[in-house]
């Protein structure tokens, strides 16, 4: 299975997903549909397919993709967010039980539906699939994320956002939930994955049964846990995204209209901080080249006031900062964003933040981050 959530908040609609998925299609027998677990690198599920529309899909993963890459192919056709609604509709009927789907849409204003056994919902202000009884944990989660103000984020969608990456670091691996976490923004400019950074395990883990000591000491190690950034295209309605394992030496391409798998590029991992640039610029490059044979995206950085660094001197006083900060800090300069990393013995937190959200007062916005950052973390 998997676990896919969306949530309306005004124009703007987040959607968080995971990758794993169980090889199980309609072409298994009833004898033979034990789910074999597809954790690292699994599949991208939440899938753009247009700058104003989105589908999601959960349970059967052939099914689900194929049934995503017909609605994108009505939509190359002419056809509009009701061919899309008609063919996701009719797959989950087909595979009444076994598939199901999430539709958000801003052809006509914002909208979001499930479409599941063959019914389409109402406009809904949030609506999962999947392990639905995540829901209630996410709800938790969401009601106990602290929260620091951040300019191009409510106080609601930070509480989700917070939300979703506890749930999805505490749940990982279950049964049904696991491997990289993926976040969508969908609004009136476009729809387009998020940049950021997290952690992912796939070690098993039992509901009611605690970590052992080996476990987490494999984890710390980096044998069975890894750090790893998700790389969106610059271009909005395009289904294409990247997520690479700096010291894993690997990253995966996600282009699931084009690609059945994630595509993975290998490298050597990098030892100094020139080495790792070189890395993520290539692997941007990759990405950027997919996104375009793809086409049919909106590039919002000629809509975005800044597109450039930060200067020395802001750069110098963002460093003052990380210095003085109550938790060991590091700011680093990549190629489309910062990337903020605030660390203790056994535990960190990072964010990348896009140099065309840095507005006016970056070294401010880089503090209040830093405090985002730390809260919660101890020395």
């Amino acid at each position: 299975m998997t676990f896919v959530v969306a949530k309306q908040f005004g124009e703007r609609i987040l959607i968080a997903a995971d990758t794993m998925i169980s090889v199980t299609s309609e072409t298994k027998t009833v004898d033979d549909r034990a789910p074999r677990p597809d954790i690292i690198p699994g599949r991208l599920k939440a899938v753009v397919l247009a700058p104003n529309i989105t589908a999601a899909y959960a349970g059967w993963a052939d099914p689900g993709q194929s049934a995503i890459r017909a609605a994108k192919q009505a939509l190359a056709e002419g056809g509009g967010i009701h061919a899309v609604e008609l063919i996701l509709r009719n797959a989950s009927a087909k595979h009444m039980g076994e598939l199901e789907f999430i539709l958000a849409s801003h052809a006509q204003g914002p909208s979001l539906r499930r479409i599941w056994n063959g019914i389409i919902s109402s406009n809904l202000p949030r609506v999962a699939i999947g392990t639905r009884a995540l829901e209630t944990r996410l709800g938790q989660h969401e009601a106990a994320a602290p929260l620091r103000p951040l300019p191009w984020r409510s106080d609601e969608e930070d509480a989700f956002i917070e939300g979703v990456g506890q749930l999805f670091r505490e749940v990982q691996v279950t049964e049904s939930v696991g491997g990289f976490h993926f976040l969508l923004e969908a609004s009136p400019r476009g729809h387009g994955y998020l940049s950021r950074t997290d952690v992912t395990a796939w070690d098993r883990v039992w509901g009611g049964i605690p970590v052992s000591e080996g476990q987490l000491a494999d984890r710390r190690s980096g044998m069975t846990e890894w750090a790893y950034q998700v790389s969106p295209s610059r271009w909005h309605g395009v289904g294409v995204a990247g997520v690479i394992v700096l010291n894993a030496g690997v990253g995966y391409l996600y282009s699931p209209l084009t690609e059945d798998e994630a595509v993975p590029w290998r490298f050597t991992p990098p030892v100094t901080q020139d080495d790792q640039c070189r890395i993520l610029e290539l692997f941007h490059h990759i990405i950027e080249t997919a996104a375009n044979q793809v086409g049919g995206g909106v590039d919002l950085l000629p809509l975005q006031r800044r597109i450039h660094p930060p200067s020395e001197v802001e750069l110098a006083a963002m460093q003052a900062l990380a210095a003085a900060a109550r938790l060991p800090t590091t700011i680093e300069v990549q190629a489309r964003e910062l990337w903020i990393s605030v660390t203790t013995e056994t535990a960190g937190r990072s964010m990348g933040v896009d140099f065309a959200f840095l507005g006016d007062d970056p070294v401010g916005l880089v503090g209040t981050v830093m405090e985002r950052l730390g809260a919660g973390l101890q020395p």
